[in-house]
């Protein structure tokens, strides 16, 4: 047999292989060429990308774990192409992933599992998936029930967001900003935004405090307290909001909603005298 002749029994597309007992043998509904198009077909007899499988049953491509003695799995590397060498300002080939095709109101996911850290020794850790792209573009990391009006949906109990943190001078220095872009200033330890024209930071901040029965003082014909926070300047703007469970304390007493804040306090006003402790809470707004 040689390059040219003809085998009589061959199918065409069909790719020759050792069967049992080393006899030659075909299967090209499992494993097929189409020379026409340069292609090659698991399953298929019509493949319609360079490598196809057949599309009754899910596939997967993989790399199988390492047989050797107390080793490492090894890398699987998807690459696109290169621009050609010595050519100038050419973009290299995208790298593209993509779902198949869906009809009416079906959709797909594109998943990512990776296999995390556990306690040392030899228990296996398999993988699970870790962040998922859905059809109409939402992110999800953390979650696989993505949130449909979030195109970034983060979900963790043990971790958080941690935006890019630099100085005022490495964030003057971001070229031509565009409104909404976050950091955090390292140098006034704050989440700063850009606003279209310059950077601004919006704090809040919540916490309790007690407003003490006998810590009130007459002035003005109001009864007036003042509370103290660290995180109250003189720009802040102060909502104290009262518990419920002082309701009738404050009925009594008709608190004022009218607050005044220095820097450091915040001052409350009543028509009457409290005659007990009252729960509030601060929320704290800093520009």
């Amino acid at each position: 047999m040689s390059i040219g002749g003809t085998i009589t029994s061959a199918t065409q597309g069909s790719i020759l292989f050792a069967g049992a007992s080393g006899v030659l043998a075909q299967n090209n509904t499992e494993f097929y060429w189409d020379n026409s198009n340069t292609r090659l077909g698991l399953r298929t007899t019509t493949p319609s990308s360079d490598l196809s499988f057949g599309g009754n049953q899910a596939r997967t491509l993989g790399v199988e774990r390492h047989t050797g003695g107390n080793q490492a799995g090894h890398n699987l590397t998807i690459n696109s192409g290169g621009a050609a060498s010595g050519a100038t300002d050419k973009n290299a080939g995208n790298l593209v992933l993509k779902t198949g095709v869906s009809t009416g109101s079906g959709s797909g996911y594109i998943s990512f599992e990776t296999a995390a850290a556990g306690a040392a020794g030899t228990t296996d850790r398999t993988p699970s998936e870790r962040m998922r792209i859905t059809g109409d573009g939402g992110v999800g990391i953390g979650t696989t029930s993505v949130n449909g009006s979030a195109l970034l949906h983060l979900s963790s109990t043990t971790r958080g967001f941690l935006p890019p943190s630099m100085t005022a001078a490495q964030r003057d220095a971001i070229s031509t900003p565009s409104s909404g872009l976050t950091v955090y200033n390292s140098e006034t330890n704050k989440i700063q935004y850009y606003n279209g024209t310059s950077w601004g930071a919006h704090n809040y901040i919540s916490t309790t405090a007690t407003l003490a029965s006998g810590s009130w003082s007459l002035s003005g014909g109001l009864y007036q307290q003042a509370i103290s926070n660290a995180n109250i300047t003189a720009n802040s703007f102060v909502v104290v909001i009262p518990d419920n469970s002082s309701f009738s304390v404050i009925t009594t007493a008709q608190l004022l909603q009218a607050n005044t804040s220095g820097s450091g306090t915040v001052t409350v006003f009543a028509k009457n005298q409290p005659t007990s402790n009252i729960g509030v809470t601060l929320q704290i707004f800093n520009n």
